[in-house]
C-alpha cells in the first residue's frame, strides 16, 4: 500500500504544459466571447526574419504566438483551445489580462470575469488592461521591447 501512496500519477512535466503569457477578450461575432491566448514557442527567436508563420497573425520569429477561439464561455473557450493544442494550457504564470475598451464599456465585463477570478490557476495580482484596439489586436501587436521575455515587459 505505502508504494501506491507514494507514486506520482498526478505530477506535471513542463513538456506536458503550454504556459500562458497574456489573455485577451472580446466580444465574439458567431458567439459571445473571443478569447485570444498568447504563449512562448520555446524557440529562440531568429534574427534573420526569414522563418515560417505560424499561429494567427503573429510568426514565430517573435518567440509568441496568439490562438484566438469564440466561445460563450471562459472555460468552454478553454477546453476548445485544449482540444487544439497538444499540451495542457496552463494559466499560473498569466501576467495580464486583456479586455477591450468595447466590452468594458458594454457592462458584460463582470460576466465574464466573476468565474475567472473564481479559477485556481489564476492569481489576483494579475495586471488588467482595456484597449482601445480590440484585444486580439493588441496581443497580436504586443512584442518584447528589450530582450525576448515578454513577461518581463508586461
Amino acid at each position: 500500500m505505502s508504494l501506491l501512496f507514494a507514486s506520482c500519477y498526478d505530477a506535471n512535466e513542463v513538456d506536458d504544459l503550454l504556459h500562458i503569457i497574456a489573455i485577451g477578450v472580446d466580444s465574439g461575432i458567431m458567439d459571445k466571447w473571443r478569447l485570444t491566448i498568447q504563449f512562448p514557442t520555446l524557440k529562440e527567436p531568429s534574427m534573420g526574419g526569414y522563418g515560417a508563420g505560424g499561429g494567427s497573425g503573429q510568426s514565430e520569429d517573435s518567440g509568441y504566438l496568439s490562438l484566438s477561439v469564440e466561445a460563450p464561455s471562459f472555460f468552454t473557450g478553454i477546453d476548445m483551445l485544449n482540444t487544439t493544442i497538444s499540451r495542457r494550457i496552463d494559466f499560473m504564470h498569466t501576467e495580464a489580462i486583456i479586455i477591450s475598451e468595447e466590452l468594458a464599456r458594454s457592462g458584460k465585463l463582470g460576466e465574464f470575469i466573476a468565474p475567472i477570478v473564481r479559477f485556481r490557476q489564476i492569481r489576483r495580482s494579475m495586471h488588467l488592461f482595456i484597449s482601445k484596439v480590440p484585444a486580439m489586436e493588441f496581443i497580436n501587436s504586443n512584442k518584447p521591447l528589450i530582450g525576448t521575455a515578454l513577461s518581463k515587459n508586461i
